[in-house]
């Protein structure tokens, strides 16, 4: 509970009663609260960038003191408001209204200096609160939390073939079943995932199931090229007629790259959602930043920027008129807010993840990040990601665990 650490730091600064003291003491409390938080950051650098050891360190250096110095003005502020009230109550009123107004502003304009994000929502301090059932039920209490919205369509975890899968029963009472292949890794080859599709046996789901939907994480399959090369009628060729394959791709128009959601039913592309926000420097690079060759190389080096999809246009993917899906392309879910989904009784929001570029620390943040937009919103969730496969999230399931 590193978030703590204001509260003593605080304690001391009423004590000496310096503002340079104020300052100096956030400072010092942002700088070891980032410069752990952020190792996450400097391993993806390292990892999966084209920054040299020193640019990496660089830019991660330079995060930390932005954001300690932040941590600074918020003490100093706080501190300098508080001593123009004696009384206790009126001091702790002050720390905690500060308190509010600084993780408002990491969550939403921190990162205003960049294109396409413009807060930090992970260091949210309800996140690593969000798991405790106390902490839950005084939420509640207090009116926050909305009931579940789709409570007239039930989920129950299970597996096929050492596969996971959900079973899914329908406001009438028919049965459908989400499935996910195991083992599967970013950029697969098109033979290599008809194997995946095949290993599945899907015929003998199909026959016990209405409709059968198989997914497949963010970036699954990197060529645009879907029916040209042969690959609709190859994947067709192991998906039975009740089978929807729902995957992360790419796809091409006019010159112009697209991250996207591709839904395949009967050997068609039925439909595909493009994602409407890109990350900064990994997925395009825009503004003031386009004008250094270090930002433009950082990630996309001898690649093809994607670009945003269209935010106008509303998207579902009606696998029955009692079910419709809204996809999520992994960032859009995270720090988007402007993106414009269909949100109805017999729908799912359906979230496309690659989270094999991250550790387990950031993958432990976005699931509680999941977990706390669930509890909020009342919206379910169906992860598709490499690590877990597939994770249904409800509110009732969700309260259920504690």
């Amino acid at each position: 509970m590193i978030l703590l650490f204001p509260i003593p730091l605080f304690l001391l600064v009423y004590l000496v009663r310096k503002k340079r003291t104020f300052f100096a003491a956030g400072f010092l409390w942002g700088f070891v609260v980032f410069a752990l938080h952020s190792l996450w950051l400097l391993q993806l650098l390292f990892e999966k960038s084209n920054a040299s050891f020193l640019l990496s360190f660089f830019i991660y250096l330079c995060i930390v003191l932005y954001f300690s110095l932040i941590s600074g003005i918020w003490f100093l502020v706080t501190g300098t408001c508080a001593q123009f009230f004696n009384t206790f109550f009126k001091k702790v009123s002050i720390f905690f209204s500060f308190i509010v107004i600084y993780f408002f502003f990491i969550n939403n304009y921190a990162l205003w200096f960049l294109c396409n994000i413009k807060g930090y929502p992970f260091l949210n301090p309800i996140l690593p609160l969000i798991r405790y059932k106390y902490f839950l039920v005084l939420l509640t209490v207090l009116g926050f939390g909305k009931s579940n919205i789709q409570t007239n369509i039930k989920f129950q975890k299970t597996s096929f073939k050492n596969n996971i899968m959900y079973e899914v029963m329908l406001p009438t009472g028919e049965k459908g079943a989400f499935i996910a292949p195991n083992e599967l890794q970013p950029d697969m080859h098109g033979v290599a995932i008809y194997k995946k599709l095949k290993n599945l046996n899907l015929e003998k789901l199909s026959s016990k199931y209405k409709f059968v939907c198989v997914f497949m994480p963010e970036t699954s399959f990197l060529s645009s090229d879907l029916e040209k090369a042969g690959w609709l009628s190859l994947w067709n060729k192991a998906l039975p007629a009740k089978a929807h394959f729902i995957f992360g791709g790419v796809r091409e128009e006019e010159g112009r790259c697209y991250q996207t959601v591709y839904w395949i039913h009967e050997g068609r592309i039925m439909l595909n959602y493009d994602k409407k926000h890109c990350v900064d420097f990994v997925e395009n690079t825009n503004g003031i930043w386009k004008q250094f060759k270090w930002a433009r190389d950082l990630f996309l080096r001898d690649k093809t920027a994607f670009c945003v999809g269209n935010k106008d246009i509303k998207h579902k993917l009606e696998i029955t008129p009692e079910l419709n899906l809204n996809p999520y392309i992994c960032s859009e879910f995270f720090v988007c807010k402007d993106v414009n989904h269909l949100v109805q009784r017999h729908s799912l929001q359906v979230l496309f993840l690659n989270d094999t570029w991250f550790n387990s620390y950031f993958i432990n943040l976005l699931n509680r990040y999941m977990e706390m937009k669930v509890f909020f919103t009342g919206e379910s969730v169906l992860c598709v990601s490499y690590q877990d496969g597939l994770r249904y999230l409800s509110k009732s399931l969700f309260s259920d665990t504690f």
